[in-house]
């Protein structure tokens, strides 16, 4: 470092060179792995979607995206939380009537053209499974536990 240079300036160069090796270490590991990166011109590639209330109060789901044609998917969409003691499976359902299955280890649910098994990240004990399906939103609250059995549930979507 010269003795005019901002040792700010030197810092900063410090951990650019530092993300820089990041940066080619991961393109090596996902290489290694077998992906790759695909160049284009319409830049890096960014989808999910937002949980939660809207402004009138009910629930929503919301994608965002960088790419127009990505924003149809819709197979998928869901999210497990682990709160301890317990998961909430929460899964956006376009289906007037769906039909729910809580096994010790996974998830189905079945309606028209959609069927889904979901893998929990744990055993669960299904009787204790609390299954609540409103505005295209499934929300299916279950115990950790060495439980057995299937818990079968049919519901009609409601709103509010």
């Amino acid at each position: 470092m010269g003795d005019d240079e901002d040792p700010v300036d030197s810092w900063f160069k410090e951990i650019m060179k530092i993300f820089m090796q990041l940066e080619r270490d991961m393109r090596k590991m996902l290489e290694d792995e077998g992906i790759r990166e695909i160049e284009n011109e319409e830049g890096p590639f960014v989808y999910g979607y937002y949980y939660g209330l809207g402004p009138d109060g009910k629930p929503e789901i919301r994608y965002f995206g960088s790419r127009e044609e990505i924003k149809e998917v819709d197979e998928g969409n869901y999210d497990i939380m682990d709160y301890g003691d317990r998961i909430v499976l929460v899964a956006e359902v376009k289906e007037e009537e769906v039909l729910v299955e809580v096994q010790a280890e996974k998830i189905r649910v079945e309606g028209g053209n959609e069927r889904r098994e979901i893998r929990l990240p744990c055993r669960v004990d299904p009787e204790t499974a609390s299954i609540n399906y409103k505005n295209n939103v499934l929300t299916i609250e279950v115990r950790k536990g060495e439980g057995r059995g299937t818990k079968k549930v049919k519901l009609r979507r409601s709103y509010v």
